[in-house]
């Protein structure tokens, strides 16, 4: 369900779009979420903000289809 464009997955039908990550955000997480995603973001060689907003894009894009 994904292309590879530029070594970034990216959902069929998504239209990459460069923008700079200049909002912030916090959120309270339990511990082992936090582990979660940090190992995830290690095996995927990824920041967990990284691999954070990818999840959200995936779930904004996805809520809208």
């Amino acid at each position: 369900m994904s292309d590879i464009e530029n070594g970034i997955s990216i959902n069929k039908g998504y239209r990459l779009v460069r923008e700079a990550k200049s909002e912030r955000m916090q959120f309270l997480i339990r511990p082992t979420t936090k582990e979660a995603l940090a190992t995830i973001a290690k095996d995927a060689e990824i920041s967990v903000n990284e691999l954070v907003n990818r999840i959200l894009e995936e779930f904004i894009y996805d809520s809208r289809n």
